[in-house]
């Protein structure tokens, strides 16, 4: 009766002790897996829930509230980052294969995962870092750097759009 009993506290435990790299590479390959990353533009908040951090949700929010006072004022011009790609910096028309390089844990709750991103059509090859936080029970991204793009940020591509589409 008693190993019974230990053996099922053994297994709660080993439960909670899961290897959290091991479920972190199941958050990545869900979010690269998902819509977003191959989505243009600006997304809903219903759409970039599940993966971003509240701050990013709020830059997103105000560049879609941006976005929307631009059009209204300019209907014949297009607002920044309307055909972007804003989770990777691989080009749209490059299929490609994304590889995790390496997760390398910031703090004991921060980790910054390199992305590499290869063409299947030709040599080109983008390597992006995510900047991923573990809470209790998930991850989400606090910011994307894309190398690409000259390895300027998520968060700092928004915060442009922001202020461009308030002159």
């Amino acid at each position: 009766m008693k190993s019974g009993i230990y053996s099922l506290i053994l297994i709660m435990l080993l439960g909670h002790c899961s290897n959290p790299s091991a479920s972190l590479d199941m958050f990545i390959n869900n979010f690269y897996e998902s819509n977003l990353p191959n989505s243009l533009g600006i997304q809903s908040e219903d759409e970039i829930k599940p993966y971003l951090s509240k701050s990013l949700r709020v830059l997103f929010a105000q560049a879609r509230k941006q976005q929307e006072n631009f059009t209204q004022q300019y209907p014949d011009l297009k607002p920044a980052l309307v055909g972007t790609l804003l989770f990777r910096s691989m080009p749209f028309s490059e299929t490609s294969k994304v590889i995790i390089e390496e997760i390398k844990k910031i703090d004991s709750i921060m980790y910054r995962v390199t992305v590499s991103f290869d063409s299947i059509l030709s040599s080109k090859r983008c390597i992006d870092k995510l900047f991923i936080q573990r809470n209790d029970t998930s991850y989400e991204i606090m910011d994307i750097e894309l190398g690409c793009y000259k390895s300027e940020k998520l968060s700092t591509l928004l915060s442009k759009s922001i202020k461009d589409n308030q002159k």
